[in-house]
């Protein structure tokens, strides 16, 4: 059996098995995490399978039909960006895509094929070889910038992330994605002649089964719940009642803490440092505000306090200065503060302020409806 053969051979199976995980993993997701889970496995049994069906007039001796190849060039062009678009709405039930997401992808699809296209003239005094290499180099290098995308993206929310599972599954994200960026920038690169170019095709095999193999590996260990399940179980008072008691009293400490000190000013403040503040290990601070308090992510945890804190601040000292609050809650930006404060109360704390300062309003403290002269409120005297 020759090598080119045994090639072949390995894409097909590794095709095989990115159906299967892909499948898996769909019957796991919700919403848009399926369909970017869906579009990304596609793709990637694209990406290995459409060099077998550039080949097939050396194997077979007949093309692959355009109708066929066409829509197989499509969802391996779209590979990288939905893995993209899975970093960044991972753990977001409710995330929407926009204009803007759609375009990107439309873009992506357009320029790879216009640039790509093998009919398409090129005036410029090069080889065949090289003009290979020119019309590959542009949507190789937009490919890995999604990639790179995607690993920064995974990499920034990682810290974030409170369920282990999501972790996990944000890590094999990393790792993934810069073996593809590694196998890539090699392609790119380095692959010249017959003998580079079939370890090139090696490298995408084993890198599609690799990834196939160890997404089966983390199914096996989170067998239960999916990541978007789990994130809505951690709101149940169930899941509270559950927990050992030993997270309960976590929680309970931290709630003290950041009631009481105001710990959750602290500037850039992390699950490690939190960890670090109560003499604790990351993971159990981690389980016990996403499994006791319910929270999906680190952030909105800490968001709820600081904003809180703001609009008693806002209403207490109308002469303050938005940036001045900003920076005394901790956040390094006003555009930080804005976007939290707007994804907790739906306004932005000028908005906030304006209407708290109209008597007719509800938010404004004289007003019979404002929460603190409510008939449940406690009497301040």
């Amino acid at each position: 059996m020759s090598w080119a053969i045994a090639s072949e051979i390995g894409r097909i199976v590794a095709v095989s098995h990115l159906l299967l995980v892909t499948m898996l993993f769909t019957l796991r997701m919700r919403g848009w995490e399926r369909i970017s889970v869906l579009f990304m496995g596609l793709g990637g049994a694209a990406f290995v399978l459409f060099p077998l069906l550039s080949d097939l007039p050396d194997l077979a001796g007949e093309s692959a039909p355009p109708y066929i190849l066409l829509p197989v060039a499509v969802l391996q062009i779209g590979l990288t960006y939905w893995l993209w678009f899975f970093a960044l709405i991972q753990g977001d039930p409710d995330f929407r895509p926009n204009w803007r997401h759609w375009l990107l992808l439309a873009g992506k699809i357009a320029i790879t094929l216009a640039w790509a296209a093998p009919r398409r003239p090129i005036y410029l005094p090069i080889s065949p070889e090289e003009e290979f290499i020119w019309r590959a180099l542009i949507p190789a290098l937009i490919s890995l910038g999604f990639t790179i995308a995607a690993v920064v993206v995974s990499g920034h929310r990682l810290a974030d992330e409170l369920a282990e599972e999501r972790r996990a599954l944000r890590r094999l994200v990393i790792i993934w994605g810069a073996g593809a960026i590694g196998v890539g920038a090699a392609s790119i690169l380095l692959l010249r002649g017959p003998v580079l170019a079939q370890l090139g095709s090696w490298l995408t095999v084993a890198l599609a089964l690799s990834a196939a193999i160890s997404l089966h590996v983390w199914m096996a260990r989170n067998g239960a719940p999916s990541p978007i399940q789990a994130a809505s179980a951690g709101d149940s008072p169930e899941r509270a009642e559950l927990a050992a008691p030993g997270l309960q009293r976590l929680a309970g400490r931290i709630e003290e803490l950041f009631q009481n000190e105001d710990y959750y000013a602290t500037e850039g403040l992390t699950v490690t440092q939190l960890a670090s503040r109560l003499e604790e290990r990351d993971y159990k601070v981690r389980r016990a505000i996403n499994g006791v308090l319910g929270y999906r992510n680190f952030n909105a945890f800490l968001n709820q306090y600081r904003v809180a804190e703001a609009q008693r601040r806002l209403l207490a000292e109308p002469e303050l200065p938005v940036l001045r609050l900003a920076m005394d809650l901790g956040y390094r930006s006003l555009a930080g503060f804005n976007k939290a404060f707007k994804d907790e109360t739906r306004r932005t704390p000028t908005e906030f302020r304006r209407q708290a300062a109209d008597l007719s309003h509800p938010l404004h403290p004289l007003h019979p409806l404002h929460p603190a002269r409510s008939p449940g409120a406690q009497n301040p005297d």
